[in-house]
C-alpha cells in the first residue's frame, strides 16, 4: 500500500506539474485531428478571446478570429491538413477587453507507423508587439529610403571592413554618372581623379591607381575610423568630359565604438569651381592689364 500511494503521490505531483507548464505557459497549446478538428486546447484560449475552450472545438476557434483573416487562416490550414507540411499562419483575436491582436499559429503533425497523420499539435502566441514594432520599422525604413533618394547630396554607403559598396542614393549615380555596372569599392567613385585638398598649402595629386600602398586610400581612412574632408576631386567620365565633384567621409560605428562600414558624401562642385578658376583667370588677366599701362 505504501508503494502505491507514493506511486499515486508522484503521478498526482507530474500532473499538476504538467497541467501548471501549460496554464501558465504565455503561448497557447492544442490539438485537432487528422481533418483539423480542434480536440483541446489549454484554458488560456479562453483568458485571451473570451470564448471557452468547448466552444472552441472542432472549428469553433475561427469564430475569435477577424473576419478579414478567417479566410486566408482557413486556406492555410487546408493547405497544411493536404499537405502534412507544418502549419505557420499568422491572424488577429478579439480579445476579452474588446482589442484586436495579432497572434501566430503553429502546428506539426504527429505521424503513425505507416506516415499517415494521426495528431496534430500546436501553439498560439501572441505577436502583437512583434508586429507593431515591425510595422513601425518598415515604415521608418521607408521615410529614411524616401530622404535618402531625395537628398540634394550623393551618400554612398560601404561596409567594413573592405569599403565595399552596399548602398548609393541616385544623385550619387546622377553626379557620378556611374557605368551600367555599379562600383564595388568606395574608392571606385575617385577613380582616374585628380585630387585637390583645400587650404593654404593647397595642391593637386593625381591618383596612382597601381600604387597598392594607397590602392584604397577612401576606404583604408574611413575603416581606420578617421573622417575624410571635404576633398576635392577632378573627376574624368568615360565620355571624355570631366567634372568637379567634394568627397566627405565619415565612419559609421556601432553602440560599442567599432567601425561596422563608412559613409561618403558626394556634391556637385563643378559649376562653382569653374566659375572661381573663371573669375580668376580673369583677375590674373586684369592685374597683367594693368602692369602694362603702368
Amino acid at each position: 500500500m505504501t508503494r502505491r500511494k507514493q506511486a499515486e503521490q508522484a503521478l498526482a505531483e507530474s500532473e499538476d506539474h504538467y497541467r501548471h507548464t501549460v496554464e501558465l505557459n504565455p503561448q497557447v497549446p492544442w490539438t485537432a485531428d487528422p481533418d483539423g478538428m480542434i480536440l483541446d486546447a489549454s484554458k488560456r484560449w479562453e483568458s485571451l478571446t473570451g470564448l471557452s475552450v468547448s466552444d472552441s472545438l472542432g472549428t469553433g476557434w475561427i469564430r475569435a478570429l477577424h473576419p478579414d483573416d478567417v479566410k486566408s487562416t482557413s486556406r492555410v490550414w487546408t493547405e497544411s491538413l493536404r499537405t502534412g507540411r507544418p502549419l505557420d499562419v499568422q491572424y488577429r483575436i478579439h480579445r476579452v477587453d474588446g482589442t484586436w491582436r495579432w497572434m501566430r499559429a503553429r502546428a506539426t503533425a504527429r505521424r503513425g507507423k505507416n506516415g499517415e497523420i494521426i495528431r496534430w499539435y500546436g501553439t498560439v502566441e501572441d505577436i502583437n508587439d512583434q508586429r507593431s514594432t515591425e510595422e513601425a520599422l518598415r515604415r521608418s525604413e521607408a521615410r529614411l529610403k524616401a530622404v535618402f533618394d531625395a537628398v540634394p547630396v550623393g551618400i554612398v554607403i560601404a561596409e567594413a571592413p573592405d569599403g565595399r559598396v552596399v548602398m548609393s542614393n541616385p544623385r550619387a549615380e546622377e553626379i557620378l554618372r556611374s557605368p551600367e555596372a555599379a562600383p564595388a569599392m568606395i574608392d571606385d567613385y575617385c577613380r582616374e581623379s585628380i585630387s585637390f585638398t583645400p587650404g593654404p598649402n593647397s595642391k593637386f595629386t593625381r591618383k596612382i591607381d597601381h600604387d597598392q600602398d594607397h590602392d584604397h586610400p577612401l576606404a583604408n581612412a574611413i575603416m581606420g575610423g578617421k573622417s575624410i574632408g571635404p576633398t576635392e576631386y577632378l573627376r574624368f567620365h568615360s565620355d571624355g568630359s570631366s567634372a568637379w565633384i567634394s568627397l566627405t567621409g565619415a565612419p559609421v560605428l556601432d553602440p560599442d565604438g567599432r567601425v561596422s562600414g563608412g559613409v561618403v558624401a558626394i556634391q556637385d562642385i563643378d559649376e562653382d569651381k569653374r566659375e572661381m578658376q573663371r573669375l580668376s583667370d580673369l583677375n590674373t588677366v586684369l592685374k597683367i592689364k594693368l602692369e602694362a599701362h603702368q
